[in-house]
């Protein structure tokens, strides 16, 4: 008995020998496993480069900054709801419109929310505010938060742009910018995100998106993926989360899913530093329309822009681009010499390529040495080796790089299987000097080659109305004809118009209104056609434009105008521009719209603001009359960005662009001109795919003469009496159509 006892005892001792040897075994297993595992509960350090940092203001993890948020009163949040309202119900001039497109009513709901004021938290009132605006799906017409919110942007360390893949094409989402450098080695640029906390990156987007303010589907698709990984709080709300979550694929596409935590962190758009970077908004709640202009700026009223895309793209720039910072700040120290420098240069090779072009050695332009590769970098080996005297400014090649490095993010030539073209990238018209901008233009077409022109206003906000018009006539040999804006008709907007300069041209149709109950007034044009024709045409070639739903106001009514003088093919990645239809005016402007002791606009406290669409656009040629708002404007193609596209450089857009420009017809028109002592023009003209020229003294025709290629020389009368400051143009036509224009000082 004894020994059984025993021998079971042993028995029991090895069997738990065994187990222990066993968890001992499996734990070691376990804890190497779990260290060969990412540990999805501690989020990607990112460590931001010094460069990068001098862009921006004070970085903070997002709980910090809402800790050290303060908080609206009771009276201030009925002031904001009261001014709201009256903004909305007497001078939003898009309100009839968005009622019966949008099935809302802003004005019931802003009722609402004065009647239940006391029963909302800060985050809910603010949000409830937000919300009526949104439904709007007006990017003009905002609530902006005050102040820490204002100034201040919620973003992630990188940024996701969309293209499509397979066939059929596949909507795909991959990562194109990273700032800093990550703990995660596998998160890089071009990896495939496939799900942003859990949900189906398409679907998250598709949320966010709604959430948002744009004026047709592709624009609010656009803003919501934009805004997934920044958010300027000046009109969005801090996110709900303080990390998001993100599985990826590989860029190459294949091997296994990973996931990446990372924290949402916040940064001011008022750096301290010396980055000389100027915020798209200032403190205060100011919109991003004002922080270029000066108070007495003749275009201070007039202004098309989306305030939050400037800022994102503000934001961007600082996240991700610090050299492109470092240019602007250099060019905005050397401010007028810039110009002058420009200016200088500009001369000196116009009156070069127009002497070759005489002596018939050279075509028209510069040709590929002067101008920058597409892909190297502005200021390239082969632009600075060829650069003629006169084009280097304290180090900056100005044949390879703009003065307004802000405004104008690229230009140069491409090379591609259809051609040698030009390109620009125009991202925004919120320029501080409007003829500064446009001359700046005309000087870059000079640099390029003249068989065709690519100009790519993709996520162009806006800015100043006038910058866009003013630079249509720069493409193209007919008049052109700016966009007609109108005001509601209230009795606010009446009395606006009887005591406000910017809004007296209105005042007799405002008044008539009472009699015929118009709902809108007259048309009339904020750009004065004489301005919108000033210039005359610059460049010959054939022109291609790339728009995107990112075009918004100014933008998209430099498109319109593009459009409707059929200047030239527009190629569209997305089906519709951002359909932004207006002038904006913030808060600020209606105060001082009217005397203090009649206007119903009264300071808002806090530091939060208002802006609205006062005056609506509609277009002009065949398609006059009709508005932009929510339409925008419908390309001649739309192209599907590809993976390619994303990170090189637009390769693909561009050879689908240039293929489009070669297959259009080309022409060239130069022209001399001498005065003789009998007041008689000696005139020399170079035609290239021309049948006839005429010329105009003071807009009325003085002769006419059918050419063929090549060099001809006549001599022209001049009527009497001679109109001393008449100019002197000469039109050349193929068949019945004006295809160039050069103007002259007679």
């Amino acid at each position: 008995m004894a020994k059984s006892t025993a021998r079971k005892s042993a028995s029991i001792r090895k069997s738990s020998e065994k187990k222990s040897s066993a968890r001992k075994s499996t734990g070691k297993k376990s804890r190497a496993r779990a260290k060969s595992r990412p540990r999805y509960d501690r989020s990607v350090k990112v460590r931001l480069s010094k460069a990068v940092l001098a862009n921006l203001g004070a970085v903070q993890t997002l709980p910090s900054f809402l800790t050290a948020a303060g908080r609206t009163t009771l009276d201030q949040r009925l002031t904001i709801v009261d001014q709201a309202q009256i903004m909305i119900e007497q001078t939003y001039v898009h309100l009839p419109l968005k009622r019966a497109m949008h099935a809302i009513d802003p004005v019931q709901r802003l009722r609402l929310v004065r009647r239940r004021i006391g029963a909302y938290n800060e985050r809910a009132f603010h949000n409830e505010m937000i919300s009526i605006f949104v439904r709007l799906r007006d990017l003009h017409t905002n609530y902006m938060l005050p102040e820490p919110f204002s100034s201040n942007v919620a973003f992630l360390p990188f940024h996701i742009e969309e293209c499509f893949e397979g066939n059929p094409k596949q909507r795909v989402f991959v990562v194109t910018e990273i700032s800093g450098t990550l703990s995660d080695p596998n998160f890089k640029k071009g990896v495939f995100v496939t799900h942003w906390n859990g949900i189906p990156i398409a679907v998250a987007v598709d949320i966010n998106a709604d959430r948002e303010a744009g004026s047709n589907l592709d624009a609010r698709h656009l803003q919501g993926l934009q805004t997934l990984t920044q958010r300027w709080m000046g009109m969005s709300l801090p996110p709900d989360e303080e990390w998001v979550t993100i599985r990826y694929l590989p860029a190459n596409g294949t091997g296994p899913a990973r996931e990446a935590r990372f924290d949402w962190q916040v940064f001011s758009t008022q750096p301290s530093g010396n980055a000389g970077a100027a915020p798209a908004a200032a403190g205060g709640g100011v919109a991003a329309d004002e922080s270029r202009l000066g108070g007495s700026d003749p275009y201070r009223a007039r202004i098309g822009l989306d305030a939050k895309g400037e800022m994102l793209r503000r934001a961007r720039k600082m996240l991700f681009a610090p050299v492109a910072m470092a240019s602007e700040k250099k060019m905005a120290d050397l401010g007028e010499q810039a110009r002058s420098a420009a200016r200088t240069f500009h001369d000196s090779l116009s009156k070069a390529a127009i002497a070759r072009d005489l002596a018939g050695t050279a075509a028209a332009g510069l040709g590929p040495s002067l101008a920058p590769v597409l892909g190297s970098g502005q200021g390239g080996p082969a632009a600075r080796s060829a650069a003629p005297a006169g084009a280097m400014l304290n180090g900056v090649d100005l044949a390879a790089n703009s003065i307004l490095p802000d405004v104008i993010k690229e230009f140069g030539q491409v090379t591609t299987p259809s051609g040698t073209f030009g390109y620009i990238r125009i991202v925004t018209f919120s320029v501080g000097d409007v003829e500064t901008f446009i001359n700046e233009v005309i000087r870059i077409l000079g640099l390029l080659p003249q068989e065709g022109l690519i100009l790519d206003v993709r996520g162009n906000g806006g800015g100043i109305i006038a910058a866009g018009e003013g630079l249509l006539q720069t493409l193209t040999p007919k008049t052109i004809e700016p966009e007609r804006f109108h005001l509601i008709n209230t009795p606010l907007t009446l009395l606006m118009c009887e005591k406000n300069p910017d809004l007296s041209a209105w005042k007799e149709s405002a008044q008539e209104s009472v009699e015929i109950g118009a709902a809108f007034t007259q048309g009339l044009p904020l750009t004065p056609p004489d301005f919108c024709n000033s210039i005359g045409q610059v460049y010959q070639g054939p022109v291609v434009l790339i728009t995107d739903a990112g075009c918004y106001s100014t933008t998209d009514m430099f498109s319109a105008g593009f459009q409707d003088h059929k200047i030239g093919f527009i190629l569209g990645t997305t089906g519709h521009t951002g359909a932004g239809g207006a002038n904006v005016w913030d808060h600020r402007l209606l105060e001082q719209s009217l005397p203090a002791q009649i206007s119903p606009f009264k300071p808002i406290p806090g530091g939060a603001s208002f802006r609205v669409a006062i005056r609506r656009s509609t277009r002009v040629g065949e398609r006059s009359g009709e508005p932009l708002e929510d339409l925008g404007v419908v390309p001649d193609e739309v192209y599907p960005m590809s993976r390619d596209d994303l990170l090189n450089h637009n390769v693909d857009l561009i050879k689908r662009a240039s293929a489009i420009l070669a297959g259009k017809p080309r022409q060239r028109l130069r022209v001399t001109s001498q005065r003789r002592a009998d007041g008689s023009i000696d005139m020399t003209v170079v035609t290239s795919n021309i049948q006839r020229v005429d010329v105009l003294f003071g807009g009325r025709p003085v002769h006419t003469r059918n050419v063929t290629d090549g060099t001809v020389s006549f001599n022209v009368g001049m009527p009497a009496p001679q109109v001393a400051a008449a100019g002197l143009e000469c039109r050349g036509f193929r068949g019945d159509e004006l295809v160039a224009s050069v103007r002259l000082q007679a």
